[in-house]
């Protein structure tokens, strides 16, 4: 089963509300966090919805909470109360082999609404800080992707992977 054979049973609800402004990003968040914690979200979890609470949210102030936004605000954190907690996945390599493909997920069950309201809080907050939209921001912890060539990476990727 996929996330989209619950559409209709399970949030099809939460996203009409979203798309015309009757929710706000962290009730949505908490209801998709919900639906998951009861096991009704199958290969959906906080990188995904939050994608769409992003896409979905008409002002797009729901930030996207996926391994790399979510690694590099962790880095840049010093409270590790509102950091994200992260699982791990090993792409055909051997566990703790980071320098070759160790990459995560965002755990679906321990980040709660209020793991998320504190990655949006902390990403405004340094979005103000570095005088540009929030948006712009979390592209910049987004960063370029770490396919391909280590030479297209960007240095803020090189960095996230060394150090988160």
């Amino acid at each position: 089963m996929n996330a989209f054979a619950t559409y209709t049973d399970c949030w099809e609800k939460i996203a009409l509300q979203m798309t015309q402004g009757k929710i706000s990003r962290f009730d949505a968040y908490h209801a998709f966090h919900e639906l998951h914690l009861q096991d009704k979200l199958a290969g959906m979890g906080p990188a995904y919805y939050t994608k769409l609470i992003f896409f979905l949210e008409p002002t797009h102030s729901g930030y996207i909470m996926d391994q790399w936004t979510a690694r590099s605000m962790n880095l840049l954190r010093n409270e590790d109360a509102s950091k994200i907690r992260l699982l791990p996945v090993f792409k055909g390599r051997p566990a703790g082999d980071a320098a070759h493909g160790l990459n995560y997920y965002v755990d679906p069950k321990r980040n709660s609404v209020n793991i998320y309201k504190a990655f949006c809080d902390d990403l405004e907050q340094l979005a103000n800080e570095l005088g540009i939209p929030a948006s712009s921001t979390e592209v910049l912890l987004f960063s370029n992707g770490d396919k391909g060539k280590k030479k297209d990476r960007s240095r803020w990727r090189e960095y996230v992977l060394e150090h988160g």
